[in-house]
This record gives structure tokens, sequence and C-alpha cells, in this order.
């Protein structure tokens, strides 16, 4: 998969804390597939780092726009016309780009969201294919009978 676009911005989670969202497009899908990232409510030690803005006269210190800038501005490029055949490539390479066991440099919210937007890509164009099988085939199987990796 070929990625085309990517689009970070910052939206309200079900609790009405800021979160980052991330749209990304693909070579041969007319739509965005997005990644939403429920806020962290837990801060054990071994857990990947939140990206907070810290001005406490925005959102109480709690925006994510720092964030947002890091998949817009500095993600983005490093994944445009990058082709991953898996969902692990593509983990894997942005966990490398952020160099961090935390993920502090860049976010876990921000990765998290790149990261969940490529998931549903990944699903969906595995049922698809696995769709095209069933039907040239003329298989009486559905797809969860059909391996398709």
């Amino acid at each position: 998969m070929k990625i085309q676009d990517i689009k970070a911005r910052e939206i309200f989670d079900s609790r009405g804390n800021p979160t980052v969202e991330c749209e990304m497009m693909v070579d041969g899908v007319g739509y965005p597939f997005r990644g939403l990232v429920p806020s962290g409510a837990s801060t054990g030690k071994f857990e990947a780092i939140e990206l907070r803005d810290g001005d406490k006269n925005r959102m109480s210190g709690k925006g994510v726009l720092n964030a947002v800038s890091n998949v817009n501005e500095i993600l983005k490029p490093q994944l445009i016309s990058r082709e991953f055949s898996n969902y692990e490539e593509f983990d894997n390479f942005m966990i490398s780009l952020d160099g961090t066991s935390n993920k502090s440099k860049f976010g876990a919210n921000a990765i998290l969201s790149l990261s969940l937007a490529f998931l549903q890509i990944m699903v969906l164009c595995k049922f698809w294919i696995c769709l095209f099988i069933t039907r040239k085939l003329k298989l009486i199987h559905t797809c969860t009978n059909v391996k398709c990796y």
C-alpha cells in the first residue's frame, strides 16, 4: 500500500479531552481511513508517552497540537509515497523514526493515530482480496475460511 496523503487534527474524545485524529489516503482507494486515539487515563511507568502541549492557558495544558504538528510536519513527509506491505512493517518504521522506547519524541498519540488508520487500510484490503478470491474461484466458503496472507 502506497500512502498518498496524511492529515492530522485535534479532536475531542468521549470524555471531552483533546486527542489526535489522523486521516490517511492510499493509492487506489477514493476515501480516507481514520485513526482516532482515545485519551489515556492510566499513567504506568512502562506506558508510552502521550504528548500534551502543556500550555495551561489552552485546555488546561491538555491540548495535542504538538502531536498533531509532529504528524503533519515531521512524520507525513517520511510516509508519503512510501509503500508498506503489512502492518508490522508500518509500525516498525514508525517506531524507528521515533527512536525512543516510550514513543516520547513524536508522542504515542501521534504514532497511534497513524497506526490505527493504517490498520484499517490493511483490514479492508484483506477483506476485499478474500472477497475477490472467493467470488473468482466461486468458493462457497466465507472470507473467514479463506487465508489471504
